[in-house]
């Protein structure tokens, strides 16, 4: 019987060439989309923090353009160009929404254990407890793209299978 290895030799060099091509085409199309959004549609590339391909990218502005292609809200240019490279993504992922409410999430801080990538210790950890708390427990009242409400809003405009979950077991 063939072994894997016996399968698929003399193939990686095949399959590292076609994933650094794929890699080279998304920061193309992604970098064609930011431009015509600039040029284009200065007040949707606004909204979405004036994202660029090296420069001005942040885990704000990275969610809302995910939010703006995975939404679907890319059709509201009604520009064929900003329509084709948003469709670029031809998957539709299941979008799964944790949701077990805030004195969940409030508890799941309080028990997390240390981690160590993070601080030196388990002390200096818990010293920061009080900004995370504040932090989880705000997400609920607060607006934008890091907040309930924006992901209840991304949530409903996903064309995609989606659900909700809010017993962390079933997740």
């Amino acid at each position: 019987m063939l072994a894997a290895q016996d399968t698929f030799r003399g193939f990686g060099p095949l399959i590292f060439i076609a994933f650094v091509l794929c890699a080279v085409v998304s920061y193309a199309m992604m970098a064609q989309l930011y431009r015509v959004l600039r040029e284009r549609h200065p007040a949707v590339y606004d909204s979405l923090g004036q994202p660029g391909s090296f420069w001005n990218n942040s885990m704000k502005n990275s969610f809302a353009v995910l939010a703006f292609i995975l939404g679907g809200r890319f059709r509201e240019t009604h520009d064929l160009e900003v329509v084709r490279l948003c469709r670029f993504i031809p998957w539709r992922p299941e979008l799964v929404l944790l949701h077990p409410g805030c004195e969940i999430c409030v508890q799941n801080c309080r028990d997390r254990p240390h981690e160590a990538h993070k601080y030196p210790t388990k002390e200096e950890q818990d010293r920061r407890l009080s900004f995370l708390l504040q932090w989880v427990s705000d997400y609920y009242e607060r607006d934008g793209p890091m907040s309930l409400r924006g992901h209840l809003d991304l949530f409903k405009r996903y064309d995609g299978a989606k659900r909700i979950v809010t017993d962390l077991n079933e997740a």
